[in-house]
């Protein structure tokens, strides 16, 4: 056998095995727990979900705090860096974990750290991580309170055992694709009897750093985690063309990774332009948000970093798909209060995006559900069809709006 498909059985092995410890665990009941001061929340999305959620646990923290609770806050490494950012650090004891618990080792970490800890309430997010919110069942509380998504609870393998976990987050709320994150976060926010609740962005603190100021720059973020959910690199080169010869700012591309059949493309098609810098994969992650922080305004696809540039103050143009990016925008009027400012959802043309079911696709777990052309798109690694029909003059069209809105200065 090959050594990567060898690698590749193994990783399946070991998942199989992680995803039995897991269901093992949640199966069998915590002890039960008279009384606690101590409360667990647990968030497990990507780095987007956490600036979305940062000021629900931040009000559930205040709340804790005044009661005289201890908080503890248990989340991935990327989820960890930002809310360290933007909550009360001080009021929270901060516990990581690897994203969706992959390996044994990190199931018996996680469980082995909590199982000893009583908990008054469990509050979890866990935004499709399945092993997350089984794990979570197995922990020590009083009360459990839990945000679940609609694929969540829909796999095959999940419907054995949902029953007996569901019966220990009686407090749980299930989250329609379709329904508005913020309404979502006021309903949870509701049960926990948390009252004057606003879902709002918070500001990211500023880093320490040697800033240019006087440098006139855009950063446009040209990858997503998902392929599905990306632009062409074509079209985003064409952009970058269109942007040079309107604008006099230089263009920064940003990102964590570029495979090298694009960050090939990039490189012929601005060889020797001293106004475009790749700077995808040479950032640090604090360096990241302070170059988005100095940005006349970002582009990007619908991903963590619009809501980045959203946390700094700097104006984002976000490409979004079919499904309705006002799901999560707008943002609490409390945010231009703080600092931040509201991203601008750029749409393909020939839809309205208010008169059709949006992302009936991405509940269904796989973008292009329900076209076949596009999910046979998805599926070979290319943009869903809906996204891809964005135009470069589309996302003109809105800068120069935003300008004369005064919106850019």
């Amino acid at each position: 056998m090959p050594y990567e498909m060898e690698k590749m059985s193994m990783g399946k092995i070991k998942k199989c095995i992680s995803l039995f410890y897991t269901i093992c665990r949640a199966i069998i009941p915590p002890h039960k727990v008279r009384s606690s001061d101590k409360v667990l929340l647990v968030e497990t999305g990507h780095i987007g979900d956490a600036i979305i959620d940062a000021s629900f646990w931040q009000a559930i923290t205040e709340r804790a705090v005044s009661q005289g609770k201890e908080v503890y806050l248990l989340s991935t490494q990327e989820d960890h860096k930002i809310l360290k950012r933007v909550l009360e650090s001080e009021q929270i004891t901060y516990m990581e974990c690897d994203k969706d618990l992959p390996t044994v080792d990190s199931c018996r970490k996680v469980f082995s750290e909590l199982k000893e800890i009583s908990f008054d309430i469990i509050v979890v997010r866990p935004h499709g991580s399945k092993r997350i919110y089984l794990m979570s069942s197995a922990i020590p509380a009083i009360r459990r309170y839990a945000i679940l998504k609609t694929e969540l609870l829909s796999d095959r393998w999940m419907c054995v055992i949902r029953r007996i976990v569901a019966k220990r987050f009686t407090n749980s709320i299930v989250e329609d694709e379709r329904i508005r994150e913020k309404d979502v976060l006021e309903k949870m926010a509701g049960l926990l009897r948390i009252s004057d609740y606003h879902m709002s962005i918070l500001p990211i603190c500023e880093c320490e750093r040697k800033h240019v100021s006087d440098w006139a720059y855009v950063t446009i973020s040209v990858d997503s985690q998902n392929t599905a959910r990306r632009w062409q690199t074509d079209r985003f080169i064409t952009l970058i063309k269109e942007l040079l010869k309107t604008y006099d700012e230089d263009i920064i591309l940003t990102g964590s990774f570029l495979n090298e059949e694009d960050t090939k493309k990039y490189e012929e098609a601005f060889y020797g332009n001293e106004r475009v810098y790749n700077f995808i994969g040479k950032c640090s992650f604090d360096q990241w948000i302070e170059l988005l922080r100095g940005a006349h305004f970002h582009i990007g696809i619908d991903s963590g970093s619009i809501h980045v540039a959203a946390s700094v103050g700097t104006t984002a143009f976000c490409l979004t798909g079919v499904w309705h990016g006002h799901r999560i925008f707008p943002y609490s009027m409390e945010a231009y209060q703080l600092g931040t400012t509201e991203p601008i959802c750029v749409y393909r043309q020939d839809v309205d995006v208010d008169k059709i079911p949006c992302y009936g696709c991405a509940a269904k777990k796989e973008y292009g559900w329900g076209n076949r052309e596009c999910l046979v798109k998805c599926r070979s690694g290319h943009p869903c069809l809906c996204l891809e029909k964005i135009t470069v003059d589309d996302v003109m069209g809105a800068i120069e709006k935003a300008i004369r809105d005064g919106k850019i200065s």
